[in-house]
């Protein structure tokens, strides 16, 4: 279920799974005018892993992967204070996130059925360094895609989204993608501002419509090199 909107009296409005799917179906309407071959991994209220996201994502062989959010503060002093779009792409390079990533594969590795040769390697173990090297060079495209999400809510919004900016985290639904991805939060349920945005059919429809420009964009720049990415789209601590 998520984020959950809530009114002054603490009454839920809309939980998060329901209003992404809303501003999801809003974006692939407008990508499919546009000609471009949309899917999305659940079309009605399921549940669906971490993993089988992007699963689903790599049996596709999909340009892009696009994970949307809804953010939610849980302490009461931020509610009034934490506000406005962020967009992630995966960090494997900070210690923290490389220890956590040894661990995601390692765990992978004492998994049952998995064998060894008489060199000791495991039959995952080409499997693990060529997903490491995918990593690496996802990255300038994972930053490019997650630019143009950020700074399109941001824009088409009219200024009702604050910009939080692009950030890197290790999102273990980004992980698993073969193919550029970001995660965006399109804003937080637990202010009041965001939220009657977001309830509202035009706040829908602008969220909608930012996120099918940047995936336009993206199309249109994904194989420019890293050295064109501008300043905007370096991560913030």
């Amino acid at each position: 279920m998520g984020a959950v909107g809530r009114d002054a009296r603490g009454r839920a409005l809309i939980t998060e799974k329901e209003l992404t799917l809303m501003i999801a179906f809003e974006a692939a309407r407008l990508l499919r005018k546009n000609g471009v071959d949309v899917r999305l991994t659940r079309e009605s209220d399921e549940d669906l892993d971490l993993p089988s996201r992007t699963a689903i994502a790599n049996r596709w062989t999909a340009d892009a992967f696009v994970s949307v959010h809804l953010n939610s503060a849980a302490h009461p002093r931020q509610r009034e204070v934490a506000h406005g779009v962020e967009t992630y792409v995966l960090n494997h390079t900070s210690d923290a996130s490389s220890r956590r990533l040894a661990q995601l594969e390692n765990s992978l590795l004492r998994a049952p059925g998995i064998s060894t040769d008489s060199t000791g390697s495991t039959s995952s173990d080409v499997a693990l360094m060529l997903k490491d090297v995918r990593l690496d060079s996802n990255l300038p495209r994972n930053l490019r895609l997650a630019c143009a999400l950020q700074g399109h809510l941001v824009n088409t919004s009219s200024t009702r989204l604050s910009d939080r900016g692009v950030k890197q985290a290790m999102f273990h639904v980004l992980l698993g993608a073969d193919m550029p991805g970001a995660l965006v939060e399109v804003g937080f349920l637990s202010h009041p501002r965001d939220l009657s945005y977001l309830l509202s059919a035009d706040g829908r429809r602008r969220a909608g419509l930012a996120l099918a420009r940047a995936v336009l964009e993206f199309r249109r720049t994904r194989f420019l090199p890293a050295s064109a990415l501008p300043p905007r789209c370096r991560p913030r601590a």
